[in-house]
């Protein structure tokens, strides 16, 4: 069934909410919490990644597989890591992200979403 397709949990130390599956709702379903911000990941590669919110709370720490996606909330800026930044596509809050060229260290990338905090928390 769709539901054992899709993997949720609640982040014990920094409240955010996770899904993973390629059954998993669409990003735009469920209302972002007041404060917080929804990043969501997809994976045309495997790649390894990790997301921390502003607290530093880690919020994903796994390998993203290819045709998979994950979706995070939690308080914005986001701190990414990509072990393989080509394979993954990422959007903040239904915005495109686009991983800054001074970010990338060879297929790598790690960098900071967003830079206006402020535009991506929800009033």
């Amino acid at each position: 069934s769709a539901a054992s397709d899709v993997y949720k949990r609640q982040d014990q130390e920094g409240g955010a909410s996770v899904a993973e599956g390629q059954d998993a709702a669409p990003a735009d379903e469920s209302p972002v919490p007041v404060g917080e911000a929804r990043l969501v990941l997809r994976f045309t590669a495997d790649s390894w990644i990790e997301v921390r919110d502003a607290s530093g709370n880690r919020l994903v720490y796994q390998l993203g597989r290819a045709g998979r996606q994950r979706t995070v909330t939690g308080r914005p800026p986001f701190d990414i890591f990509l072990g393989f930044a080509d394979g993954v596509s990422l959007e903040l809050n239904g915005e495109t992200v686009i991983v800054p060229a001074s970010a990338r260290l060879g297929r790598t990338a790690s960098f900071r979403v967003p830079a206006d905090t402020a535009a991506a928390i929800r009033p």
